[in-house]
C-alpha cells in the first residue's frame, strides 16, 4: 500500500503551519497587549485560562513531549 496524503505531504504542510504561526504571531501579541490595556479584568481571565488549558495538555501529553525534546537535542548534539 502507498503513502497516505499526509505521509506524502508532510513537509509542506509543516512548512506551511510554520509560516502561519509566524505571520500570525505578532498579530496575536498585539492584541492581547490591547486587551490587557483596555479590559485588564478579562485579559487576566483569558491568561489564566491559557495556563490552564497548556498544564492540561502537558499533563496528558508528557511522555510523547519528553521524547520529542530528547530527539531535538539529540540531532542538535550531532549537528
Amino acid at each position: 500500500m502507498g503513502k497516505s496524503y499526509y505521509e506524502k505531504n508532510r513537509e509542506a504542510r509543516l512548512a506551511y503551519q510554520n509560516a502561519y504561526y509566524r505571520r500570525n504571531k505578532g498579530e496575536r501579541l498585539r492584541k492581547m497587549e490591547l486587551l490587557a490595556f483596555l479590559e485588564p479584568e478579562e485579559f487576566e481571565e483569558s491568561r489564566k485560562k491559557l495556563v490552564r488549558y497548556n498544564a492540561a495538555y502537558y499533563r496528558k501529553n508528557r511522555e510523547r513531549i519528553r521524547k520529542q525534546r530528547k530527539t531535538l537535542i539529540e540531532s542538535r548534539k550531532r549537528q
